[in-house]
């Protein structure tokens, strides 16, 4: 942390990005900051792994869990209505090959980007369904290719509803009722806020002498 800390606190040398002048933190590793229209759509941290906001790593790690719980909760139901054992080794038995294909698939397509780590219900339901429409299919062709044989339609179907219903459905409720994720701030803009919430000294005197100057 200390040396994120002296990095981000390092001299700033002006560079031109889409014919805006950006402050570049000097030292910066190589990559290809977004800067758009001004300077204040840079955020350096988000380059720097170190200085990424910790609630973003806290949503991801929510989302992550929670579509774990969602899979094993279908596996759980599943094996319950066979009268079969929901040991945790019987339910990570039954749930690995739509897990492997819903991570993977949601890796792939931005699951776990901003869209759908709140704000937006809608946004959410969307990328949890993109995920949703390419991973359970996979899960179906990992399942089918360690057993050995093809399950049946009426299994098919239910696999494909029921973890719509459950991996959509939680997402979108949770994007319902948790605040659009943040863009990270840069150190600049941190310091900025920091001293507009301590306040100058002297703004009420000049306030009050503004008033006795009006009357």
């Amino acid at each position: 942390m200390r040396a994120a800390e002296a990095w981000a606190e390092a001299a700033l040398v002006p560079c031109t990005l889409l014919s805006t002048q950006c402050p570049v933190p000097r030292g910066l590793p190589p990559a290809r900051p977004a800067c758009a229209v001004s300077c204040s759509s840079v955020h350096w941290t988000a380059l720097h792994p170190a200085l990424s906001p910790l609630y973003t790593r806290r949503r991801i790690g929510l989302l992550v869990a929670g579509d774990a719980a969602a899979l094993l909760l279908f596996a759980a139901i599943g094996r319950l209505s066979h009268h079969e054992p929901v040991s945790l080794g019987a339910l990570l038995g039954t749930a690995w090959p739509f897990m492997a294909g819903w991570f993977a698939s949601a890796a792939l397509l931005g699951g776990y980007g901003k869209a759908a780590q709140g704000g937006s219900a809608g946004a959410a339901a969307g990328a949890a369904a993109k995920c949703w429409a390419l991973g359970i299919p996979a899960g179906l062709l990992l399942r089918t290719a360690s057993r050995g044989y093809m399950p049946d339609p009426a299994f098919i179907a239910v696999s494909l509803a029921a973890n719509g219903v459950l991996l959509v459905g939680w997402r979108t409720v949770l994007a319902a009722v948790t605040p659009e994720a943040a863009e990270p701030q840069s150190r600049a803009e941190q310091l900025k806020a920091r001293t507009n919430r301590k306040g100058n000294p002297f703004e009420m005197f000049t306030m009050i002498f503004s008033l006795v100057k009006r009357w």
